[in-house]
């Protein structure tokens, strides 16, 4: 079923409701996008593609912020089990002392039961410290112009790249047919768009990451999504001041 499908079955009172969220995300997206500009020093000249793009990822405030909602509540289980084990060993140790006898072959079992315990509450204590360490070397490193976005964020980058390179082969009057080739995309693209072999490199590593995104449903690491969505922006840039 189709867009136009599903939109003519909305009640008058749900495409109207539908109409604001959309107008309220729009106007959210431009002040974004504004935001950005303005980092940019680029907001008394122009609003690019690339600004609307990345105000479309959520802030690095909200992720920060998630990642310690998800910290605290890792903290709390743990200081939980915790607390379970130190029960334990009083438990134990109660025991031993109401009944003030003690032998190796009787209280074998106990004996097991306090070391098991002990070392359950050294994995605790060392967890913790990794887990913090984790936590605080996620947040020194990231940048707040960063902004953590899926993997599939690179298939939509390269499809707009796309539609802009076509466009502008179109203008030049190039033929549908070359137009429409992904080969004489990346032609124009490597012909127009590259300085180096760097350059040229860079747009080869984008498409077969694309490739891999799409075909093969790879997950690009934190790494990874920073240094394609930086290429692929980049690139979208010169294209929208090309079609210019």
């Amino acid at each position: 079923m189709n867009n136009e499908n599903i939109k003519s079955k909305l009640t008058l009172s749900a495409k109207e409701a539908l109409d604001e969220l959309t107008e309220d995300f729009k106007q959210n997206v431009i002040e974004k996008a504004y935001t950005i500009a303005k980092e940019r020093n680029t907001a008394n000249r122009e609003i690019s593609l690339r600004d609307i793009l990345e105000a479309q990822q959520p802030s690095q405030n909200i992720i920060e912020k998630q990642k310690y909602i998800d910290y605290r509540r890792k903290r709390w289980t743990m200081l939980i089990s915790f607390s379970g084990g130190i029960y334990a060993i009083a438990g134990i140790l109660l025991y031993l002392f109401q009944n003030k006898k003690f032998s190796i072959e009787n209280d074998l079992g106990l004996i097991i039961a306090i070391i098991g315990v002990l070392l359950t509450l050294l994995a605790f204590i060392y967890g913790q410290l990794i887990s913090k360490r984790q936590y605080l070397s996620t947040t020194m490193t990231t940048t707040s112009s960063f902004y953590e976005i899926d993997s599939f964020e690179i298939v939509k980058r390269w499809q707009i790249i796309e539609q802009l390179t076509i466009a502008i082969m179109k203008e030049k009057n190039l033929s549908d047919s070359k137009s429409n080739s992904v080969s004489q995309v990346i032609k124009y693209l490597t012909e127009n768009f590259t300085k180096s072999e760097v350059d040229y490199l860079n747009i080869k590593q984008l498409l077969q990451s694309r490739n891999k995104v799409l075909h093969e449903g790879y997950n690009l690491n934190e790494k990874e999504k920073k240094k394609y969505i930086e290429i692929a922006d980049d690139l979208i840039e010169k294209l929208e001041h090309a079609k210019k």
